[in-house]
């Protein structure tokens, strides 16, 4: 008998959008409702590399990739965002998760590895600073010491990081679990230099690209969580990070307003929104880098430029 179902999807749990005024879990809920109709036990959710990953996106909605046969797409519109809508996303997700499973073949844990890191990022983030001098966030003065990191750092955030691996008897791992302590952008997991935006090269902010997390995982199924245990913003990758130029600003892309796909014009590029909700630039470094750390990659640490900067090490 089915004792849990674990699953990862990255995807923002926002289908709902922001006219909602209810509190839910949005499609999360009928996912875990239909998995555990069908298979039985308790279905767990985890979303995975979901920065800028949008059920419904702003540049998106009345102009998305066709699904129908006819080329119509029936989630992309704004007519109707309510939550027979949302209902039905969970469903398709829940059934595709139950048809999955049905075709798996079992593999034979023997045990068990659990590898953590707690370090801190150096945040430079000035809305963050200015929302914890007037008290909204109110951070624990010891956890968030500003002496932890260098000077000058304006929040100082206590990260903790996982790697989980489920291994064969001859300690192989065969299933990998990497978290993440925010909204990690996809391309930082997949491979920011073969994965990376290429719409616009000018826009290259001449940051290092940071190592890729699964391409250094060894197990057969690799998992990234996101927004565990910590849930620290949007994590960008450093070559398309933009600070805010002002305090609860978004700052422009050099390309802003030019179109991705000529075969979808009203998808443009926007203004940079997520950093206005990111630690700062080195909080995709350490993710990687230290994500790194716990798989064992110490070689692919030292050989990558971004790492060397984070950690001080010798070229």
């Amino acid at each position: 008998q089915t004792i849990a179902t674990v699953i990862n999807w990255s995807t923002h749990p926002e289908s709902l959008e922001d006219e909602n005024e209810l509190v839910s879990s949005d499609f999360p809920h009928w996912i875990r409702q239909k998995v555990e109709a069908e298979l039985g036990g308790t279905a767990v959710y985890f979303s995975g590399d979901l920065g800028a990953a949008e059920i419904v996106g702003d540049t998106c909605v009345g102009n998305a990739d066709p699904h129908g046969e006819d080329g119509s797409n029936e989630f992309d519109t704004r007519a109707n965002l309510g939550v027979p809508r949302t209902q039905k996303i969970g469903e398709l997700v829940g059934s595709a998760v139950v048809e999955m499973l049905a075709g798996a073949e079992p593999i034979a844990v023997d045990h068990l590895e659990v590898a953590t890191v707690s370090y801190h990022i150096a945040g430079t983030n000035e809305t963050f600073q200015f929302g914890n001098q007037i008290g909204i966030l109110d951070l624990d003065p010891v956890k968030f010491d500003v002496a932890n990191c260098p000077s000058g750092t304006q929040i100082c955030a206590p990260v903790e990081q996982h790697a989980i691996s489920l291994e064969n008897a001859a300690g192989e791992p065969l299933v990998q679990m990497v978290t993440a302590p925010g909204e990690i952008f996809p391309e930082l997991f997949y491979g920011v230099e073969e994965h990376g935006r290429s719409d616009c090269p000018e826009a290259n902010t001449g940051q290092p690209f940071e190592p890729s997390i699964r391409n250094e995982m060894a197990a057969p199924h690799r998992w990234l969580i996101g927004l565990s245990p910590d849930h620290y913003g949007y994590i960008v990758p450093g070559y398309d990070y933009y600070a805010p130029v002002a305090l609860g600003s978004e700052s422009n892309d050099v390309c802003r307003g030019q179109s991705y796909d000529p075969n979808f014009p009203s998808r443009r590029v926007p203004s940079h929104y997520h950093e206005s909700l990111a630690l700062g630039v080195d909080a995709a470094v350490a993710t990687n880098c230290y994500a790194l750390r716990l798989l064992g990659r110490e070689d692919v640490v030292a050989a990558n430029a971004a790492c060397v900067r984070l950690f001080g090490l010798a070229d």
